[in-house]
Parts: structure tokens; C-alpha cells; sequence
């Protein structure tokens, strides 16, 4: 058994399905796991932890006879259970595309008549769209892709940003899916985090995991020490006058439904001009169709944004979003003409590709760009170190904005897991050093 030549290792089980302590986790009482081991290698886990003694935990294995054993907890069952999948591993992991274990594991909920709610980060879940409205018909189904909602925010946090995480003021408002993981993973990364909730119960659990709780009602005269901005609530909290109270330099971001938490229309009086997003990937759909459902997209988002005085950009990181190289700029930046760019060098980099290249054909449409460092070793990536003590050729790059015109923002971007602390302060004076010496 195994993908791509690769053995898979079988672990033995006898049983698959787990009563819960508590329904409290998205109201399901029973938990499975197919998998043990998960290679996604997040921080934030709790899987990870010793208390668990998984072994190789990084190494992802089946558990032997694995749907024989699940379809006979299932037959003892004097009623349809409620199943969480994916809390100890990712259910649709790489071995999954070609094993179908979890596939074949929903056909059995199905048949049983239970509920599920799936937690993955891979979108190869829309396979099973089929099955998973066959078990919608009769019982209750979450498809928690929530986590990589929540990872993408803070990725794109410290994009937008020129701190770090850690140790900056992080609101996050409302305690739904979303907001529950954002509580666990920015504590982990060392950021000081506060959560607002309308109910007091929702406040009781916030203080226990050791955030600062808020009522989302009295915002009001909190907001101006925050850094960080998470909305997660789909209707209108941060109005003008909440705005207002906002740091200069503070970073929101929307991740609620429409019609969302945030006031674009006052946002737009108050001068904040760029709006950056980027456009994900359907695999069920070929590249051609995803660049016209995408210039769709963006051109919406122009029209919208220029009655607001706002102007769009995609960034040109890989996480969640196709539209970050050479061909997708040509295809979708050339047809669409008032579209910018915001530029990390790094991500090209560590993509393989030729950031000098990129910059000499669209830093005309550049809007702003950051200075992160990226180390390459062996063809591996190596580390972050600050931006001047990396492999970039600074110099070339900004002798190529300088004569593309670019006159937005450079933006430090802190990133690396090793420059942290009192080193990290010291790698960003050096960078600030550094690049003073290449200003003109």
C-alpha cells in the first residue's frame, strides 16, 4: 500500500469510533480517525503534543482494516451518531487521493444514517461533494475548512504588516469557527490576543484558553491599542466611528460573510486606498477556466473599489492563490488593466522563479512590496533572515523600481523562525540600515 512508490505503514486498531467527553467542538459526539499522523506540520496542533505519545507524528499511517473496523463500531451503535473526522490527522491527506479510505468511510455514515463534520486543509474534500449531500439529506454536515481560512488571515496578517506576530495586540471579533481557531493559533505564535463575543458563556471560555475577553458591543474606546484586526462577525461592527479609533497603522482584515464587519465606505474616507486579495485554484476546473472566473472576480472587485476611491491588488504569495507568476500575470493583470500587484521577492524565490524578471515586466503595476529574506540551500528553503543578510540581490531589484517609477512602500518583513526575541530587533535595525544605503 503506498502512493507515488512510496510505502505506507499500518498501524493496528480496535476501534475506530470514540465516544467524546463533550459536545461542546461543533456539537459532535463521537470522534474517528482513519489516519494517525498528520504531515501538515502546523504550530498550533495540540495533536502534536507528548500527552498524545504518537510517535513519528509527522509520518502519516492507516490504521489496519480500518473500514471493516469502523463499519463494526457503526453496527453497534443504538443510534446515529454525530462524527468529528480529521481532529488527529487530515482525513484527506496525499495517501488519501489514492487509497479512498475516506471516501469509502463517509459511504458507511451514509448508510447509518449518522452526521459529520470534516476538518481539512486540502481541497481534494470537494470530490466527495456527492456523498456529503447524500448525508445532508438526512443528518447534519460541517466541512470545517475554517483552518486554512484562519491560516491564510495570519499569513496575510504578516504580509500586510511590518511586526511580527509575536508580541503584537491581536483583536479577533467573534468566537465562531473561525474565531475559536484564531484564539488558539495567534497565542501559540506569541501575539497578546484578545476575542470579543457577544455571550457571556462564549466571553468564560475565551478567559479560560488565556485570552483577554471583550463584549463585542463595548468596542468602543478599545480598539486604538490593537495592531491586528480579525473580523469574523457578517454585519456591521467597525463603523466610522470605530474606525476612527483605530491605530494609523493598524491592519484589519475581513473574513466574515457578506455582507461583512467592516465599513468599506468609511474605510474609504479615512484614506485606506489598497485593498489586496488573492484568487484560489479549482482543481476541477482548467487553468483557462480559472483565469476567467477570476478576471470575473476582479473585475467586480475594481468596479466596487473605484466608486470607493479603493484601488485592488492580488499579492503574490502561493497560499490560496494561483495568481502569482509570470502566466497568470500576462493572462489575468494583462486583460485586466487596473489591476496592481503587492510584491514579495521570497515567494518567487522559493518558487524557483526569477524575481528580476517579474520586476523588470510589472513593477509598473507594483503597489507596494515587502522586504523579506529568503535563504536557499541544497534547493531547500533554509530560513527568512532579515532582508540584506539573505541571497536577494537588493540592489538589482530596487535599480529596477527605480526605473519602473515605483514610488509605494517598502515594508519590512520580519520572518524567520530562528531571528526572534532580541536578535530579531537586532536583524530589523540591520535591515533598516541596510536599505537607508540604497535609498536615493
Amino acid at each position: 500500500m503506498g502512493i507515488r512508490g512510496r510505502a505506507m505503514e499500518t498501524v493496528p486498531a480496535k476501534h475506530l469510533l470514540h465516544r467524546n467527553r463533550s459536545t461542546e467542538w461543533f456539537g459532535t459526539d463521537h470522534t474517528m480517525n482513519l489516519y494517525r499522523g498528520c504531515c501538515h506540520g502546523c504550530l498550533y496542533c495540540d495533536s502534536r503534543s507528548g500527552c498524545y505519545r504518537i510517535e513519528g507524528f509527522d509520518t502519516v499511517r492507516v490504521k489496519a482494516d480500518a473500514l471493516r473496523i469502523f463499519r463494526d463500531d457503526l453496527a453497534r451503535k443504538a443510534r446515529p451518531a454525530f462524527i468529528s473526522m480529521g481532529s488527529m490527522s487530515d482525513p484527506y491527506n496525499p495517501f488519501e487521493r489514492e487509497l479512498e479510505l475516506t471516501r469509502h468511510a463517509l459511504e458507511l455514515i451514509d448508510a447509518y444514517s449518522c452526521g459529520t463534520a470534516i476538518a481539512t486543509k486540502s481541497p481534494l474534500i470537494t470530490r466527495d461533494m456527492d456523498i456529503l449531500a447524500s448525508i445532508q439529506a438526512h443528518s447534519p454536515v460541517i466541512c470545517k475548512l475554517t483552518v486554512s481560512t484562519a491560516e491564510g488571515a495570519i499569513q496575510l496578517a504578516m504580509e500586510a504588516t511590518d511586526r511580527t506576530i509575536h508580541a503584537s495586540r491581536c483583536l479577533i471579533i467573534g468566537y465562531g469557527r473561525i474565531g475559536k481557531l484564531l484564539a488558539r493559533m495567534l497565542p501559540a505564535l506569541g501575539a497578546r490576543t484578545a476575542v470579543s463575543a457577544r455571550r457571556y458563556s462564549d466571553l468564560a471560555w475565551i478567559e479560560a484558553t488565556g485570552c483577554r475577553g471583550l463584549r463585542t458591543a463595548a468596542l468602543a474606546g478599545e480598539l486604538g491599542e490593537f495592531d491586528l484586526i480579525f473580523n469574523t462577525v457578517p454585519s456591521l461592527v467597525l463603523d466610522g466611528s470605530r474606525l476612527r479609533e483605530t491605530k494609523a497603522d493598524c491592519v484589519i482584515l475581513e473574513l466574515a460573510s457578506a455582507p461583512g464587519g467592516v465599513d468599506f465606505d468609511a474605510a474609504a474616507r479615512l484614506d485606506c486606498g489598497i485593498y489586496i486579495t488573492g484568487c484560489n485554484y479549482v482543481e476541477e476546473l482548467s487553468y483557462y477556466e480559472n483565469c476567467t472566473l477570476a478576471i470575473s472576480y476582479f473585475e467586480k472587485l475594481i468596479a466596487h473599489g473605484k466608486e470607493k476611491g479603493v484601488k485592488i491588488a492580488t499579492y503574490n504569495c502561493r497560499w490560496d492563490n494561483f495568481v502569482c507568476d509570470p502566466m497568470a500575470f500576462t493572462l489575468i493583470h494583462g486583460h485586466v488593466k487596473d489591476l496592481y500587484i503587492k510584491y514579495d521577492p521570497s515567494h518567487c524565490i522559493y518558487a524557483g522563479g526569477d524575481y528580476l524578471q517579474e520586476a523588470r515586466d510589472w513593477a509598473h503595476r507594483f503597489l507596494h512590496v515587502h522586504l523579506k529574506g529568503s535563504l536557499v540551500i541544497g534547493g531547500q528553503r533554509y530560513d527568512d533572515p532579515p532582508a540584506g543578510m539573505d541571497q536577494t540581490d537588493w540592489g538589482a531589484f530596487l535599480a529596477i523600481l527605480y526605473a519602473k517609477g515605483y514610488d509605494g512602500n517598502l515594508s519590512i518583513e520580519p520572518h524567520s523562525q530562528n531571528w526572534k526575541g532580541e536578535l530579531g530587533e537586532k536583524g530589523i535595525d540591520y535591515t533598516i540600515r541596510y536599505f537607508r544605503n540604497l535609498m536615493l
